[in-house]
């Protein structure tokens, strides 16, 4: 599994996907806080045409909550962007046959399964924590810290989000030999649990509800609050893995 590991990483860095994503989560990680910064100076150019419709401007302030607002907001981009780039790393090697040339040369499909699962979550860690340092760092430098609390729990909640999709999508990979199929199957699900999570009852049981992190840092909830929902999400990230592993044991490359 270690040479099929090495294989993963070679392969992300030869066809440029490592640096694209790279890219694209530094320029998040910009983004926030630059947002933060601008509104200002964007809502003093807006003022007179607003106050021509009957909005009245008045001096923003700007906080480091709402950088971090503008983090926890463009999350759900982030994690989209890294499912479409990433897309292709089962369909690819069904059609060029990689599959099969491993599996002949004695490396069993679990381990196969395991490698993918692990690429793409140190994948996810890497770049989710890239973003947040970078937004972090900007983000002390301008407004340091006040009014921001639990910062730590609601960030582990995104990314334990992360991770969930990250294994339903593999699991949907082994299911669906088709990006389109993989991606599709991902969407279907994600947004299944979403309008489940509309149900008062059901809404801070599902995974969806990790999504939720600036209810933590402005103390609207607190960390104990998403304790249900994170183990409903660890453990069903578990099912989808082992589903996913027995899927691709049976299924014919």
């Amino acid at each position: 599994m270690t040479a099929y590991l090495k294989k993963e990483c070679m392969e992300y860095m030869r066809t440029g996907r490592l640096v694209i994503l790279s890219l694209i989560f530094i320029f998040f990680g910009i983004l926030s806080p630059a947002i933060a910064k601008l509104t200002p100076w964007m809502m003093e150019q807006l003022a007179d045409d607003m106050e021509k419709s009957g909005f009245v401007v008045k001096n923003v302030t700007v906080t480091a909550v709402n950088s971090w607002d503008q983090f926890f907001g463009n999350a759900p981009m982030e994690l989209i962007v890294f499912l479409l780039v990433v897309g292709g790393c089962f369909a690819a090697e069904y059609k060029s046959g990689v599959f099969v040339f491993a599996v002949t040369r004695g490396l069993r499909r679990g381990k196969i399964v395991l490698a993918k699962i692990l690429m793409l979550t140190a994948l996810w860690t890497l770049l989710y924590g890239v973003c947040f340092l970078i937004t972090y760092g900007y983000t002390v430098y301008f407004w340091g810290s006040d009014g921001v609390w639990n910062l730590a729990s609601a960030v582990f909640f995104w990314w334990l989000f992360g991770i969930w999709a990250v294994c339903l999508f593999i699991l949907m990979a082994t299911l669906l030999p088709t990006v389109s199929g993989a991606l599709g199957g991902t969407a279907g699900v994600v947004i299944g649990v979403y309008l489940l999570s509309l149900v008062p009852k059901l809404s801070d049981c599902l995974p969806t509800y990790l999504m939720n992190g600036m209810s933590i840092v402005t103390r609207d909830k607190v960390p104990y609050d998403y304790t249900v929902s994170a183990l409903v999400t660890g453990v069903s990230a578990f099912v989808f893995l082992i589903s996913a592993v027995l899927v691709f044991r049976r299924k014919q490359l």
